[in-house]
């Protein structure tokens, strides 16, 4: 299966090629040599020779090179002067223009700065008090694309482009206060296809999900990328197996028929906690 880095590791690779750059980025970024190393690596056998990139870590990574990688064109606020200083295959990067109304009856007014939904960068061409829906499937298999924008863990919910909002919600504030006092602004809706979490969800439940809760304790249901960009919804459960660092994981499906995998807990990216679905009554 294909690395979904692979574009960013190259990237970084073709970063670190110059003398004493590796030096510099770790200095900036507060990774280590070995750590950088390992995360350029595409190719090796080895596993442990190769390490996945964290959001954060992406994040100072632009800023230091101060050009935005490969998938994440969108995120111009990680540039000093939010705007895309270099250029990449020979074009100038994305402005991120973008839409700022979702009404279909309604003219698109397109503004130059990007659409963005989080607790971090706050609210741009969102109503206020709304919350996004993703415009993507929670696959559980399946999997639509979409390009997700990291927000700080355990502080402020995921930040996403324009392109990847199909709608918005707003939720009375009684039921925000049933999630444990969430504010819009932690929260996305991700529709759901597909039968692996059956019969707990149904094709065309909506999920709830906390976008700062990205650690997966307690063990429940979380949202995840899929190697595709995709969304899927899965149950995981922490095992004693591994260290800190690569804990072992078992990502299950509700439908028995489907497969349980485990992974080491750097291999999961956790777009959030599912809360609460809307579901179908029948």
């Amino acid at each position: 299966m294909a690395d979904p880095q692979h574009a960013l590791k190259l990237w970084l690779s073709q970063k670190l090629e110059v003398h004493g750059a590796i030096t510099a980025a770790a200095e900036a970024t507060g990774m280590s040599k070995d750590q950088l190393g390992r995360s350029k690596e595409t190719e090796a056998d080895d596993p442990k020779k190769r390490r996945r990139l964290q959001p954060h870590e992406i994040e100072a990574l632009a800023r230091h090179f101060n050009e935005l990688p490969p998938g994440f064109e969108g995120m111009t606020n990680w540039l000093p002067d939010g705007r895309a200083a270099s250029r990449q295959n020979g074009e100038p990067l994305s402005s991120g223009k973008t839409f700022s109304t979702f009404d279909p009856d309604q003219p698109d007014v397109i503004e130059d700065e990007g659409m963005t939904h989080g607790s971090e960068t706050g609210l741009r061409g969102v109503p206020d008090g709304a919350s996004p829906q993703l415009d993507v499937t929670a696959g559980m298999g399946a999997g639509g694309i979409t390009v997700v924008s990291e927000g700080v863990r355990g502080k402020s919910g995921m930040t996403f482009a324009a392109e990847d909002i199909s709608d918005y919600w707003r939720v009375p504030p009684v039921i925000l206060a049933s999630m444990g006092n969430v504010k819009p602004t932690d929260i996305t809706f991700v529709p759901c296809q597909g039968d692996s979490m059956s019969p707990t969800l149904l094709e065309g439940d909506v999920v709830v999900v906390d976008t700062r809760h990205r650690w997966p304790s307690p063990d429940g249901l979380y949202a995840l990328t899929d190697p595709f960009g995709g969304i899927i919804v899965k149950r995981l459960h922490v095992t004693d197996a591994g260290t800190d660092e690569d804990r072992v994981v078992m990502v299950v499906s509700d439908n028995a028929k489907h497969e349980t995998r485990k992974v080491t807990i750097n291999d999961l990216r956790i777009v959030g906690r599912v809360l609460r679905k809307f579901g179908i009554v029948g």
